[in-house]
């Protein structure tokens, strides 16, 4: 390369000199015949034609001197391994990047469509007012060939009851996965340290367990808005939504955010957010359609005793979703969700309020089953039959005949044929695609590719094509009735009358408006990458029967800053160490150790996201880096010499960001085990080297280890002036870099570490493998 250039160079002169004159091939000519050039700037060429021949020297002097003292000074330096490594993978990242993006939003939002889909086909089988569906004839059992032309089938009382449990058993998949969760964390969970004598006296150990721990009232105000929660989610599932057509059940899911959108107006007031704020009062007021849409349903369906469920369930259900939408203009719940945002409190919250959810989702269940069967023991003495048959009843399809036959169909299901073939494959999809649609949203936020891969698909996309769909499957099914032979003949949506009649569903758009400009903050995120998932959702995990607006509503707004209960402090700021250990390594092993250094600085200065930033500084530990002179004092020996000329000069060669000039800023101490030389870089970094005199302390680079390990995580946190919680949130945040003296690594791949052992605290160490350069 540096050939290459220096070729490149030599042509442009060359061409530049032809033009000008002839004083190139005079050049060459004095070369070939081995004559002595005149040296610059002497006489000797200028005893003919004297302005020509000083025109010669002038362009020997100025232009060509210059030319080709820029072409001695050219110095191009290999590449390090690392960056070999970076430069040759950095397109095959960008396109695994994009990859995993279409893959986590196609998955994302297939899932979400299939999990409300298959939620809704379950409550369309509950309906006690449903007409009587279209029947395939071709399904017709043989003992039943004389019945001809079109017929109905409608549900028994014995099928309901798989459907019933169905919706229980989605409701409880998340609840109980919760439940064990919690239960793991608090029989796991290490004990407590002691306060610190200092702490006690200073009262300061008191101070934060009264801040921080849960007091009865924080208990007994999640247990009523979780319970509220269930209590609204049973309500829609047993009682409004199976007497509403399925598009209609569909769209009134984006009709939740009542709770939510009150909270957040108070938030943008107190913030004085005065340019949203007025979004959110429109989408209130949106939302009071839904008022209107159950007396316009109820009369339509001849339902007026129910009217209520829809409108009390919305709103009791959104009442468990208050977590995303708190900030400090409600004082209470702010202080409560930042100690929900502690992982063991959020555990033992759960422990008490998860059983309190499932029963009361039970006692409504039990009364939905009241509604839609006969009795509610039906429930229990019907439970297997309904899973092992596929019971119904057909009749010949007369319009204006007061007496029709009506015939009883029941199917038995041998062994495999009640996984495939009857509500328990609907119930196991359902489960598996919510649960799959929850973890690549979570994997989309902590990824930090939520907009395209989380907002896009849950914000604007899944109601429109879960709509969509149902009116094309409506459509079909009403056209043909054996046109979908994967459904059972007398199982499928609740469709409307009139598939592609508008009538009321524009109420549908305006809360599907509403819905996206109260989860707004869902399109803007700012919280770290591989971010806790306290700190991403307010739940630690989804509501079963609404995929979609729990993963939304539940997401926090991340105005606040996501931390432990604590504000962020000195602290709690990420500390890297790099620890390198020299003994007596050429300049060449140290430049490759420099340069890693000097490409750390400059990440630094030029990282423009605080929230992916970290404190760094280099710690070099010298092995025999003194000796005795004549006089019996100790100085430096000659490797420190070459380290500090190495580290001078390469100063000057690299190309440092923004502007920045090496200026060699060198600080010098003594200290109890040699002496410690600190430069200050550029960028703000520093490199440390620890001179290591072997008459005052081990030497060897084992010993080095054992004294770095114990001069960051004792002697430092020791002298540091904080309490003993402090000193533990430092503890938890510092990480030691072990290094050679060769070492090569770049930027990107400290980020990558730091977040992967960030998301386990019980990590303690993390070793890859070292490809040695020197």
């Amino acid at each position: 390369h540096a050939l290459a250039n220096y070729i490149q160079k030599l042509n442009i002169f060359k061409i530049y000199l032809v033009q000008k004159n002839s004083v190139w091939n005079a050049f060459v000519m004095g070369i070939h015949s081995n004559e002595k050039v005149p040296p610059l700037g002497s006489t000797e060429a200028l005893h003919e034609d004297g302005p020509a021949n000083a025109e010669k020297a002038r362009i020997w002097k100025t232009d060509l001197e210059r030319h080709f003292e820029e072409v001695r000074i050219v110095e191009t330096e290999n590449l390090s391994e690392s960056e070999l490594h970076n430069s040759s993978t950095e397109t095959s990242y960008k396109i695994v990047k994009l990859v995993t993006m279409v893959v986590v939003f196609l998955v994302l939002l297939s899932a979400t469509v299939v999990s409300k889909g298959a939620t809704f086909l379950m409550v369309s089988q509950l309906s006690k007012t449903r007409s009587p569906m279209p029947y395939c004839t071709s399904s017709i059992p043989y003992a039943y060939a004389n019945l001809t032309g079109p017929v109905d089938a409608r549900n028994s009382e014995q099928e309901k009851v798989a459907w019933l449990w169905g919706l229980f058993f989605s409701f409880l998949a998340p609840e109980l996965l919760i439940l064990l969760q919690s239960l793991w964390n608090v029989l796991t969970r290490a004990k407590k340290k002691k306060e610190s004598e200092g702490d006690k006296k200073t009262g300061n150990a008191e101070e934060i367990k009264e801040e921080n721990n849960l007091l009865r009232v924080d208990f007994f105000f999640i247990s009523l808005s979780e319970v509220a929660h269930a209590a609204g989610t049973a309500i829609l599932f047993f009682i409004a939504f199976p007497e509403m057509d399925s598009i209609s059940g569909i769209m009134a899911t984006t009709a939740l955010c009542w709770f939510p959108g009150c909270l957040l107006i108070l938030k943008q007031i107190k913030a004085k957010n005065w340019k949203r704020a007025p979004l959110t009062v429109i989408s209130i007021l949106l939302l009071l359609t839904t008022i209107a849409w159950p007396l316009i349903w109820g009369h339509a369906n001849k339902a007026d005793n129910k009217i209520w469920a829809l409108p009390v369930g919305l709103f009791l259900t959104s009442l468990g979703w208050w977590e995303g939408f708190v900030g400090e203009g409600t004082d209470y719940l702010f202080q409560l969700k930042m100690k929900l945002m502690d992982h063991e409190k959020n555990s033992d919250i759960n422990l008490g309020v998860a059983p309190l959810k499932i029963c009361v989702f039970l006692v409504i269940f039990m009364f939905g089953g009241y509604l839609h069967l006969n009795s509610p023991y039906e429930l229990f003495t019907l439970f297997l039959d309904s899973f092992s048959t596929l019971d119904y009843f057909v009749s010949p399809a007369l319009p204006g005949t007061s007496e029709t036959p009506i015939y009883h169909i029941t199917t038995f299901l041998e062994n495999g044929e009640i996984l495939w073939k009857g509500p328990t494959m609907v119930i196991i999809v359902q489960i598996v695609s919510t649960w799959v649609a929850y973890i690549f949203g979570k994997f989309a936020c902590k990824g930090k590719i939520q907009k395209l891969c989380y907002a896009l698909p849950l914000s604007v996309l899944a109601t429109p094509v879960s709509v969509l769909s149902l009116l094309l499957l409506c459509h079909n099914r009403k056209s043909d009735a054996c046109f979908y032979t994967s459904f059972p003949p007398h199982v499928f949506f609740l469709c409307p009358e009139e598939v592609w009649k508008f009538d009321w569903k524009w109420l549908g758009i305006i809360w599907i408006v509403s819905q996206i400009l109260i989860t707004l903050h869902i399109w803007f995120p700012k919280n770290k990458k591989l971010e806790k998932t306290d700190h991403i959702f307010g739940a630690d995990l989804y509501s079963g029967l609404l995929i979609d607006q729990s993963l939304m509503l539940n997401r926090r707004s991340d105005d606040e800053k996501n931390t432990d209960i604590d504000i962020v402090k000195e602290e709690d700021s990420i500390r890297v160490h790099g620890c390198a250990t020299l003994w007596h390594e050429t300049s060449e092993e140290i430049k490759v150790m420099l340069k890693s250094a000097f490409t750390m600085d400059n990440w630094i200065c030029d990282n423009k996201k605080p929230q992916d930033c970290f404190e760094w500084d280099l710690h070099v530990f010298f092995d025999d880096a003194m000796s005795a002179n004549k006089d019996g004092k100790y100085i430096v020996n000659d490797y420190v010499l070459e380290l500090m000329k190495t580290v001078k000069n390469y100063g000057k060669q690299f190309k440092w960001t923004q502007g920045a000039k090496w200026i060699e800023v060198l600080e010098k101490n003594q200290t109890p085990y040699g002496g410690r030389l600190d430069w200050k870089l550029p960028g703000g970094t520093h490199i440390v080297v620890h001179l290591k005199n072997k008459k005052m302390i081990r030497h060897k680079k084992r010993w080095s280890q054992i004294m770095y390990i114990y001069y960051f995580l004792v002697y430092k946190l020791n002298n540091s002036g904080l309490n003993e919680k402090q000193r533990e949130e430092r503890i938890r945040n510092t990480f030691l870099l072990a290094l050679d003296g060769d070492v090569d690594f770049q930027p990107d791949a400290i980020t990558k570490v730091v977040d992967l052992m960030k998301i386990n605290p019980k990590v303690g160490a993390a070793c890859g493998r070292i490809h040695p350069t020197g």
